[in-house]
């Protein structure tokens, strides 16, 4: 019994994230994406044009509209699955840490200064679960954009490890 646990918890904790995150990034076609977030795309560069600017305005404007929660995501597991980014969009309130990640990443790419090869996905380890997290080059430093540190009160440009 504790071993199909074990094996279990592995799987979902360690295993899953790895391969659910990249898997969502490279199926999202950003020809179409929704209204509202092209708008804001658009009027976020032409806003911001220091990419530390626009990386504060993405964050806050994805905060404003989804905040990630531990029990409402144990409720909407088969949520976490979803990759049309119209329906995850759409969605107010609760979201899953993948998707309030792949929303930042989403909006970070369309980001006139940012190219892809200046996104990295990485990974920490908090409350004994993978937790990814995107790195952004920004004049030749990596500067790691982590939302669900953002919500829980971290400044800008930390990163959740350990427990909290």
């Amino acid at each position: 019994m504790w071993t199909l646990f074990f094996i279990s918890y592995v799987l979902l904790c360690f295993v899953l994230p790895l391969y659910v995150f990249p898997f969502m990034r490279n199926t999202i076609s950003f020809t179409r994406l929704p209204q509202q977030l092209e708008d804001f795309a658009q009027r976020c560069a032409v806003e911001h044009t220091r990419p530390i600017d626009y990386i504060h305005a993405v964050l806050s404007y994805v905060l404003s509209q989804h905040k990630p929660s531990r029990r409402e995501s144990v409720f909407s597991f088969f949520f976490a699955f979803e990759t049309n980014i119209k329906k995850i969009f759409s969605r107010r309130g609760h979201i899953h840490t993948n998707h309030l990640l792949l929303l930042c990443y989403v909006l970070l790419a369309k980001a006139p200064f940012l190219r892809s090869e200046d996104m990295k996905i990485s990974y920490s380890v908090v409350n004994l679960h993978i937790h990814p997290y995107i790195r952004v080059r920004i004049a030749g430093q990596w500067y790691p954009v982590d939302p669900l540190a953002v919500s829980r009160g971290k400044a800008v440009g930390s990163v959740l490890f350990g427990f909290s």
